[in-house]
């Protein structure tokens, strides 16, 4: 079974179990922290962001730790989405509020099963949050919140910590999921489909 087996199962399990919203956006491959890490899938929603992390039976566990690290700057709801393999190993290495999806194969089939839901990140860092904006669409959010100041001239590191400071969270994902709607993904790293799309897969 492998990464893409998984992924492909869970365009059916994320909207129809995992995360039962309407209006949701998914992304593949989805760059945070700098790069630093990729999320092998991402979903968004107005209020809320979730990563989701896959681990094959083939795939090494080494880095799980430094991934966690980066999910948690960026994402509200985590999973990873693992096999029975690396199961009790996983267990070790996340946190407890993460959530735990298990994957097993049938047939061709693959089948998931949730067996432990994720709990509310308590420790999103804005910054993190800020730096997901293309430098234009941070100019656009700040001239839509503070009084005129020359924005085009800023870096984009000043730009990012300027939102970072001055619009709250929540309203940066508001502003994120909306860009990322009116701009057919613009945003996304790769792929990206929206909930309606997903069920006409």
């Amino acid at each position: 079974m492998h990464v893409a087996e998984i992924r492909n199962a869970l365009l059916d399990y994320i909207p129809r179990t995992l995360i039962r919203r309407r209006n949701i956006k998914l992304s593949e491959e989805f760059r945070i922290c700098r790069g630093n890490s990729r999320a092998d899938l991402a979903v968004f929603t107005r209020k809320a962001f979730y990563g989701l992390e896959i681990k094959s039976a083939k795939d090494r566990v080494i880095r799980l730790e430094s991934q966690v690290q980066n999910y948690n700057e960026v994402f509200d709801y985590n999973y990873v989405v693992v096999t029975t393999t690396h199961l009790r190993e996983i267990e070790n290495i996340i946190p407890d509020w993460w959530g735990i999806v298990l994957a097993s194969q049938s047939g061709q089939v693959v089948r998931l099963r949730t067996i432990r839901r994720s709990n509310k990140n308590p420790s999103v860092n804005p910054l993190e949050l800020a730096r997901l904006f293309w430098r234009n669409e941070a100019v656009e959010i700040l001239k839509n919140h503070m009084k005129p100041r020359d924005l085009e001239k800023m870096n984009r590191q000043s730009l990012w910590q300027l939102l970072s400071d001055t619009i709250a969270p929540q309203e940066m994902r508001a502003e994120f999921f909306r860009n990322f709607i009116t701009h057919g993904g613009q945003i996304s790293n790769r792929k990206s489909m929206l909930y309606d799309d997903l069920q006409r897969l």
